[in-house]
C-alpha cells in the first residue's frame, strides 16, 4: 500500500495494480493539484476504518475499486462517511451494490465498456474550472487507459494503452505518476523520447518472457472447466490473451503469481463471467467478465494446490 498524507481536505483511494488504477491520481494532478491519496495493492487491501481518519476529509474519491463487505458494513455505520464519498468502478460482480448510494458501478458509457479512469473524468469536466480537461491531451490519455483495461486496443491501431502500461510496470507507481502528471497538457499526448526507447526495451524483454510462459504453460481439467495455466509475475493480461490463442478449447486462463499470491483469470469470448468464476475459487474475488483474479489464501489454496498437481503432471509427462 502507498499514502501521501499531507492534511488535505480530498482524499482519492485507488491501487496500482494497473493504470486504469492510477488514472484517478494523475487526473487529479492536474485538477486538485493538492490531495491525499491512498494506493491499495488490490480491491480488498484497504479498510476504511484504520488505514485513514476520514473526519479529516470533506470528499473521498474511491477509484476502480469496489466495497469488501467490512468496509460495506463501516459506511453503514457511518453515515456521516458515507456522505463523503464518491464512487468510481466498472465491475461487473460489484453490480448488486449499487443498491447503495455510496455505490456507484457503472459497466458501459456511450455504448461502450468503461473505465474508472473515464468515469472519474467525465465527473471532473462538471466540476468549475474543468474546461482544461476538455483537450486533445486529456481525451487521447483517458480513452487509451480505458481501451488498455478494457483490452479493446486491439480494434485499433493505437499502442498508447499498452506503451503506458509497460511504462507503469517499469518504472513503479510513483515515478509513473510523476511523469505522466508533469506533462504538458496544452499540446498533443507525447511521450518524452528517452521514454519511448525505454518501452521499446521493456516490450523486447516482455516478448521474452511471455514466450517463457508460453512454453511452460499446460492445459488441465478441474472440475467442469479446461483450464490454460501459467506460473508468473508479469504481464498477466498479454499472458492470458496468448494462452487462449494457443489453447482456442480452454474454458479461460489462469495465471498463478506465488509473488504476489494471487490469481488472474482471462478469456477473449464471452462464454463464462469471470468475475463469477473468480468468486468461486476465493469469496472475495471478482471483476469483468473477460478479466477477474482473486487472492491466494486459506479458502482457494486447496483448490490451486489441486490446479497445480495437475499442472506439474501434465509437465513432467509433457501433455
Amino acid at each position: 500500500m502507498l499514502k501521501k498524507i499531507n492534511n488535505n481536505k480530498i482524499l482519492i483511494i485507488s491501487h496500482y495494480a494497473d493504470i486504469d488504477g492510477m488514472g484517478s491520481i494523475i487526473l487529479g494532478k492536474y485538477y486538485f493539484k493538492e490531495f491525499d491519496y491512498l494506493l491499495a495493492d488490490n480491491n480488498h487491501d484497504f479498510d476504511l476504518e484504520t488505514d485513514i481518519d476520514y473526519h479529516n476529509y470533506d470528499t473521498i474519491y474511491i477509484c476502480d475499486l469496489g466495497f469488501n463487505d467490512k468496509n460495506l458494513k463501516y459506511c453503514l455505520d457511518h453515515q456521516d462517511l458515507a456522505l463523503k464519498i464518491k464512487n468510481f468502478d466498472h465491475h461487473e460482480s460489484e453490480v448488486e451494490k449499487n443498491k447503495y448510494p455510496f455505490v456507484n458501478e457503472v459497466i458501459t458509457w456511450d455504448g461502450h465498456l468503461t473505465s474508472a479512469t473515464e468515469l472519474f473524468y467525465n465527473y471532473l469536466l462538471t466540476l468549475p474550472n474543468s474546461d482544461f480537461l476538455n483537450s486533445l491531451f486529456f481525451q487521447k490519455l483517458v480513452e487509451a487507459i480505458r481501451r488498455q483495461d478494457t483490452w479493446t486496443f486491439e480494434e485499433t491501431n493505437n499502442t498508447l494503452g499498452p506503451d503506458l502500461a509497460t511504462l507503469h510496470a517499469f518504472l513503479g507507481a510513483e515515478s509513473f505518476i510523476d511523469l505522466l502528471s508533469s506533462l504538458d497538457y496544452t499540446k498533443d499526448f507525447y511521450l518524452p523520447k528517452e521514454y519511448l526507447d525505454i518501452i521499446n526495451k521493456q516490450n523486447q524483454d516482455k516478448e521474452m518472457a511471455v514466450k517463457n510462459y508460453l512454453e511452460k504453460s499446460r492445459l488441465i481439467e478441474y472440475q467442469n472447466y479446461k483450464i490454460a495455466v501459467s506460473i508468473g509475475e508479469k504481464y498477466r493480461s498479454t499472458v492470458g490473451h496468448e494462452l487462449m490463442l494457443k489453447y482456442p478449447e480452454a474454458s479461460f486462463a489462469l495465471i498463478i503469481n506465488f509473488y504476489r499470491m494471487t490469481c488472474s483469470l482471462r478469456i477473449n469470448n464471452d462464454n463464462y463471467d469471470l468475475g463469477l468464476v473468480a468468486q468461486e475459487f476465493e469469496p472475495t474475488g471478482g471483476g469483468h467478465k473477460r478479466a477477474a483474479g482473486f487472492r491466494i489464501d486459506e479458502l482457494s489454496i486447496p483448490k490451486i494446490n489441486e490446479i497445480i498437481t495437475k499442472y506439474l503432471e501434465a509437465l513432467k509427462t509433457g501433455d
